[in-house]
């Protein structure tokens, strides 16, 4: 898992470009500082006094403050709590039932794993929710 996450971060950095606009104009600025010789092109964040000590506390606050006001934030983070708890427990329910209930080793667990993820992946295409108009 580590190893594929090493692979997109790398493939992301090299492959998709950058669209944060502070960054955009503090490269364009230092480019034309380099190319003009003329030291007075800066970005607005190059001037900017701010800290991570200011960020932090605001980057914390506003998801809060928001599931505090919004109702359908607070209900979508409960659902999602509840759907991903439920994932969870399904995948720490299957290696006790197969190795204490069928007496099935480690490695033989993880052949069972695989089993159920190709099953679940293959039958996808196939299934009716995959069928539905949503539009």
């Amino acid at each position: 898992m580590i190893g594929w996450s090493g692979i997109q971060l790398i493939l992301l950095y090299f492959f998709v470009p950058e669209t944060f606009l502070p960054i955009i104009l503090r490269r364009e600025a230092k480019d034309k500082r380099i190319a003009t010789g003329n030291g007075q092109w800066y970005a607005p964040s190059d001037r900017s006094k701010r800290k991570i000590s200011d960020v932090f506390p605001a980057a914390i606050w506003v998801p809060v403050k928001m599931m505090l006001v919004e109702r359908m934030a607070l209900a979508m983070n409960l659902w999602t709590a509840l759907v991903l708890g439920i994932i969870y427990l399904f995948f720490n329910a299957i290696p006790f039932t197969f190795r204490i209930i069928y007496g099935l080793y480690v490695h033989l667990l993880n052949l069972w794993l695989k089993l159920i993820e190709s099953v679940a992946t293959s039958s996808r295409p196939v299934s009716p929710s995959s069928q539905w108009d949503w539009g």
